[in-house]
């Protein structure tokens, strides 16, 4: 990948001009040359320019965050099967439990 403006997840472009964007890498710098708004503006920039602070652009899509989740889900619940464990239970009946926690989940998130 092409590390320029364009590519990087700092850049912002809000204007007609699609090529010349704001990066916002750092906070907004005061405006001193006179001219434009007084206050602060982020520095602008063209979406061929670059630095040595280039990330790539986040691209999160419905389906990596859907995965995050579950693995998220997946961890807390091997966490908790072997605390339930532990403690004595079957696994068996901890399995009981958790497919009845996950029935119940899905039941409430379904309905409302």
């Amino acid at each position: 990948m092409i590390q320029t403006c364009a590519t990087c997840r700092h850049w912002r472009h809000d204007t007609p001009d699609q090529s010349i964007g704001n990066c916002h890498r750092h906070a907004p710098r005061p405006n001193t040359s006179g001219s434009g708004p007084f206050g602060a503006t982020w520095p602008i920039v063209d979406q061929d320019d670059g630095c040595g602070d280039w990330l790539p652009a986040a691209r999160t899509t419905p389906a990596d965050v859907i995965k995050t989740l579950d693995h998220a889900l997946a961890d807390t619940l091997r966490t908790g099967a072997q605390a339930l464990v532990r403690t004595g239970l079957e696994p068996r009946d901890v399995d009981v439990l958790l497919q009845r926690l996950l029935a119940s989940h899905t039941t409430a998130h379904s309905t409302g």
